[in-house]
C-alpha cells in the first residue's frame, strides 16, 4: 500500500469517526432524560 494512500484512508477515517462521535454525543445529550445516569459516562468513555 502506498503512504499516500495510507494517509488518505487515515485521514478519512478520523474525520468520520470525529463527526460520528459528535452526532452520537448530540443524541445521548438530547436523550439524556430517558437515559439512566449512568449510561452517559460509559457512553464517553466507549466513544471519546
Amino acid at each position: 500500500m502506498c503512504p499516500d494512500l495510507f494517509k488518505k484512508f487515515s485521514l478519512y477515517f478520523v474525520f468520520w469517526h470525529e463527526i460520528l462521535s459528535l452526532s452520537l454525543s448530540l443524541f445521548i445529550n438530547k436523550k439524556t432524560d430517558s437515559l439512566p445516569e449512568k449510561l452517559s459516562p460509559v457512553f464517553n468513555i466507549v466513544y471519546f
